[in-house]
């Protein structure tokens, strides 16, 4: 869904797209490749917005891919809580330099990213010879399978540290009451 104004939320901060879950393919010749396959987590940080302007620069994330990639001179639309960003960005996967156009969508919290989609078409790849990624001119969107792109502090996702820092502060409050 494309959240369009010209007043759009802060969004800026890193989030975490997991489960990273297939919704639809267009031009996509690459095999195997159907909605609701699950990909990588994608990681995306949001930076450099300008309510002026509306730009947004963006970098996204993909460890177990070796995927990173950016885009500088993004623009950000949206009222509300309700965002979309367009961004032309320059990436590697695997070793192969690509270029994509990106819209991601969504609604913002102050835990994350409520419904967050993601769209990438290909405009440009180099020396992909063993057609590792999707095609020039392919696109496939993406959605968060569970709803909420939390955000990310770069090695866990932010709920999870919290339960862990909870259940610690648990465990030390159970042990030192048995001491007594």
């Amino acid at each position: 869904m494309i959240h369009e104004g010209k007043r759009p939320p802060n969004i800026e901060g890193s989030y975490l797209l997991s489960p990273h879950t297939l919704v639809k393919t267009y031009n996509d010749d690459t095999k195997d490749i159907r909605p609701g396959n699950i990909f990588n987590a994608l990681s995306y940080t949001f930076h450099g917005q300008s309510s002026k302007n509306q730009k947004i620069s963006l970098t996204y994330y993909d460890e177990a891919a070796d995927e990173t990639g950016e885009a500088k001179n993004g623009y950000v639309s949206g009222n509300g809580n309700y965002f979309t960003v367009f961004a032309n960005s320059t990436g590697k996967s695997e070793g192969i330099s690509y270029g994509a156009i990106f819209i991601v969508s969504g609604e913002i919290t102050p835990t994350g990213i409520k419904n967050l989609r993601e769209s990438i078409t290909i405009t440009y790849k180099l020396l992909d010879f063993n057609n590792k990624l999707m095609s020039k001119g392919a696109t496939r969107i993406f959605k968060d399978g569970d709803g909420f792109s939390e955000k990310y502090s770069g090695r866990f996702r932010i709920n999870a540290d919290k339960e862990k820092m909870n259940a610690s502060l648990l465990c030390t409050i159970c042990t030192n009451n048995s001491n007594n």
